[in-house]
């Protein structure tokens, strides 16, 4: 029977192979990418806890007191004791609102609504004669828009289109340097504080009146001349009732 060959790999095979596979591999082609320039990380500045934190404020702090600059002052001002006239009055009612004044425009010459100030109002009583006004500031600079007596006749009329606003006219308004008639309107926050503000008023009509009565009575029994008239006298307290406003000012 022929015998089966047998394959045996001689070392010449192998060695072939070995540099088949060298030149495949030198044929290959290798890519290789490479950067021109380096790549810088940026740098992170590494991360507190809440303890360093704070510790680091508290230092931030400390340093700012301590490096605080003292400038002695040049002149020193005196402290000025500032007289508002009102020292000698008890406030019987007092809160924020708007006064107008019923006024000509000086271009059409027409009557009109104008705005005179907004700040408080008060209703004073003088602790020693006993007379009530209205005083009413402009807020921030606190200079007067509105200083008369309450006297009896005076009304409040509510204002057509508001609820909240109050009309009446003064004989004699000394917010100016010289008295001069004024019809005043005030307009409040609410309807509510408005009507706060005539009940207010109304109380102080009805002290104005006793105040009055006792002046005339002094006046009567001053006067000797016993035919003296009544209208003539009515009218010297009314410009005494006047004349306590003037003297506040």
């Amino acid at each position: 029977m022929p015998q089966e060959e047998e394959t045996v790999a001689s070392p010449s095979d192998d060695t072939s192979a070995a540099t088949s596979e060298a030149t495949t591999a030198t044929r290959t082609p290798q890519f290789e990418f490479r950067f021109s320039g380096q790549v810088t990380a940026p740098q992170v500045a590494p991360r507190r806890n809440d303890d360093e934190a704070k510790e680091g404020e508290s230092d931030d702090e400390a340093g700012e007191e301590e490096h605080d600059p003292y400038f002695e002052p040049l002149v020193f001002l005196p402290l000025i004791d500032i007289i508002t006239c009102e020292e000698d009055e008890e406030t019987l009612w007092s809160g924020r609102a708007k006064l107008y004044r019923y006024d000509e425009d000086e271009h059409t010459h027409e009557m009109e609504w104008k705005e005179r100030g907004l700040g408080d109002v008060k209703l004073l009583k003088h602790k020693v004669r006993g007379s009530v006004r209205i005083l009413m500031r402009r807020e921030q600079t606190l200079k007067v828009c509105a200083n008369h007596a309450i006297l009896p006749e005076m009304t409040l009329n509510p204002h057509t289109h508001s609820d909240r606003t109050w009309v009446w006219s003064t004989p004699a308004d000394f917010s100016e340097l010289t008295p001069h008639e004024e019809m005043l309107a005030i307009r409040f926050k609410t309807p509510e504080i408005a009507m706060q503000f005539r009940e207010s008023f109304n109380e102080a009509k009805v002290i104005m009146t006793e105040y009055m009565e006792k002046r005339k009575e002094k006046l009567h029994s001053a006067s000797t001349d016993e035919n003296t008239d009544v209208d003539e006298l009515e009218k010297k307290v009314d410009k005494v009732a006047l004349g306590d406003v003037e003297s506040e000012q």
